[in-house]
């Protein structure tokens, strides 16, 4: 995925170099990109995911294009979170979608336009037909994320409201 703007927020991929510096240090991965880093980012589910998902480039480097991107708030040149792809399309098309905002940004619609921003990027790639996402039945404000992006709701599995959106609707 090539870097893009939407309204407020630059998206750029999170390279695996990046990554491993974020786990050691995020204000040390800021810097390496000449911006300051919110307090908060990356939050731990990030934290947790982060280590698998560098193993995951390293093994698989035409990844980057469908994983982690990271949110930058342009004027403010700070990051403020992470959004992307949990891997390349499957067969049936389609792709699963994540995201978190650093809490002193959340609740100001970002999450909702960096995932805008990201749908709209899938929807070029032919071979997505569908956008698939989930969060905890405790999280409000990501279900109300994934309403604001036009998302529709699936039946609940164990411990989590699926939500996707088709390409076309």
């Amino acid at each position: 995925m090539p870097q893009f703007q939407t309204e407020r927020l630059t998206i750029r991929p999170f390279a695996r170099d990046l990554m491993l510096t974020a786990i050691a240090d995020s204000t040390k991965a800021g810097a390496r990109l000449g911006l300051r880093v919110a307090e908060g980012w990356p939050n731990a589910a990030e934290r947790d995911a982060l280590p698998f998902l560098a193993d995951e480039l390293a093994r698989q480097p035409g990844l980057a294009e469908w994983g982690m991107q990271i949110l930058i708030h342009t004027e403010e040149a700070i990051i403020i979170g992470t959004a992307g792809f949990k891997g390349k399309p499957l067969d049936n098309g389609t792709v699963e979608l994540g995201y978190g905002i650093a809490p002193a940004y959340q609740g100001r619609g970002y999450a909702t336009e960096a995932v805008r921003g990201l749908i709209a990027w899938a929807f070029t790639q032919s071979q997505v037909k569908r956008v698939f996402a989930n969060c905890l039945p405790e999280n409000a404000a990501s279900a109300r994320v994934l309403t604001k992006a036009g998302f529709q709701p699936l039946p609940p599995t164990v411990g989590y409201l699926n939500w996707e959106l088709r390409r076309g609707w």
